[in-house]
């Protein structure tokens, strides 16, 4: 199922050009990374199950989110957000 999300920094401000990946799950994922886009926003395919993604911003800022991922049978998708760290 196609998933939606966006990254964002801790005051809000979404974050342009991060890159999202999923580092670990409990099922195989297609997807290596995804950039995203002027507004902080990816969209990732992932199969049911439990995955950890993280986001770098191009300035280094890091952060991670567990989302549960559910079936094609669900209502809607799962909406994901990613809050960076402030960076080093």
């Amino acid at each position: 199922m196609l998933h939606q999300g966006q990254v964002l920094r801790d005051d809000g401000a979404p974050v342009p050009g991060a890159l999202v990946a999923v580092v670990s799950g409990t099922a195989p994922t297609p997807e290596v990374g995804i950039r995203c886009d002027s507004e902080g926003r990816f969209r990732i395919a992932l199969p049911p199950g439990r995955f950890r993604l993280t986001a770098h911003a191009p300035d280094g800022a890091l952060g991670s989110t567990e989302i549960e991922a559910v079936g094609a049978t669900a209502a809607a998708p799962v909406e994901i957000r990613i809050v960076l760290e402030r960076s080093p």
